[in-house]
């Protein structure tokens, strides 16, 4: 994995996580037990899928500020953009994707 973005999370990690929730949960008073269940139940649910989804999202919306604020600086323009994951392009011009993940980026940029 490259320095500075997550890991992928498993069904393992997940798992241990609610596990460490459950032994932790059992110092809370009983009112913060009743909700900490119900978030640890909930966390159980989730799928490694749904949390990739987040990651990549969080490491291409960092590596797009980047790229753009050097390009902001370089032309001497001001950019405006921003990053969605989730069917864009792919509402309007449905294709079968398969699993595939539709990301799109969308960038303005107007002189100083």
């Amino acid at each position: 994995m490259a320095e500075g973005y997550p890991s992928p999370v498993s069904r393992d990690d997940i798992a241990s996580l609610a596990r460490k929730l459950d032994e932790w949960g059992t110092s809370l008073p009983p009112q913060e037990r009743a909700l900490l269940e119900l978030i640890v139940s909930r966390a159980r649910l989730v799928q490694p899928d749904d949390l990739f989804a987040a990651q990549l999202g969080e490491s291409v919306e960092r590596a797009t500020k980047a790229a753009f604020e050097d390009l902001s600086s370089a032309w001497e323009m001001a950019i405006d953009y921003w990053d969605k994951i989730g069917p864009i392009w792919q509402k309007a011009n449905p294709v079968e994707l398969g699993d595939e993940l539709e990301f799109t980026t969308r960038f303005v940029y107007r002189r100083r």
